[in-house]
């Protein structure tokens, strides 16, 4: 079985794996801007992606230790947990936000077939989706998984 390459960070985390294919150097060598390579020989019957998200290089160890699943794809590991800058994931969230208030714009079109009432609450939809930034406990918002977005009861 020929082993995979993990891509890890200065701090151990995981960023990609590769096939080893002859091309990577030894085990602890710097590649990629400061990620270090570090051979991956058994996923301990996980899937790639498992073992991604829940594995880190640790330095003392000198081998992958088993840590809880990674939050999300911002969370590095320091000082034995995962940490992240919230203001990432709320740029994610204003994103999705866009693209859902982006997706009902015609509905308030001259010419669209909802009815005044029906109007109202599509724009009352909108702005809750506009102050869901300011609506949200971010100490309970991990990902884009946890948010509750707001619902358009007409379709």
């Amino acid at each position: 079985m020929h082993p995979k390459v993990a891509i890890h960070t200065e701090a151990g985390v995981i960023v990609r794996t590769d096939m080893d294919n002859g091309m990577y150097p030894e085990d602890g060598h710097t590649v990629d801007d400061n990620r270090v390579v570090h051979r991956i020989w058994d996923l301990e019957g996980l899937s790639e992606m498992e073992f991604i998200n829940t594995r880190i290089w640790d330095e003392d160890e000198q081998m992958f230790i088993e840590v809880p699943p990674k939050p999300n794809v911002y969370a590095t590991w320091e000082d034995g947990e995962w940490t992240w800058d919230v203001e990432h994931i709320l740029n994610e969230i204003r994103f999705v936000r866009n693209q859902k208030i982006t997706e009902t714009s015609w509905m308030l079109e001259v010419d669209s077939p909802f009815t005044e009432e029906e109007r109202q609450t599509i724009m009352d939809y909108r702005q809750e989706l506009r102050d869901i930034t300011e609506t949200l406990d971010m100490s309970e918002v991990d990902s884009l998984d946890d948010v509750e977005w707001p619902i358009l009861g007409l379709l």
